[in-house]
């Protein structure tokens, strides 16, 4: 899902651990964007989604947030 799906305003609230594989698929979505893929989304997503989750716990230094519309997270910023 990308922000071209957005279909409604957006808000930006805080990231939490629950959002991590939909982050992580965000994240995917960009860097296939730059060129080309070393690893399918699943492999990815399977890969990344337990790092970002383990960063968006509630004593770690990272923060994130969470960009969203009536269709879900649309964007991401850490």
């Amino acid at each position: 899902m990308g922000l071209s799906d957005a279909t409604s305003a957006v808000s930006v609230r805080p990231a939490v651990v629950a959002d991590a594989p939909v982050l992580a698929r965000l994240r995917f979505e960009f860097r296939a964007g730059q060129g080309a893929i070393a690893e399918t989304e699943a492999a990815f997503v399977a890969r990344c989604a337990p790092w970002m989750a383990s960063r968006l716990g509630p004593s770690s230094a990272w923060r994130a947030w969470a960009a969203e519309s009536d269709a879900g997270i649309v964007g991401t910023a850490w």
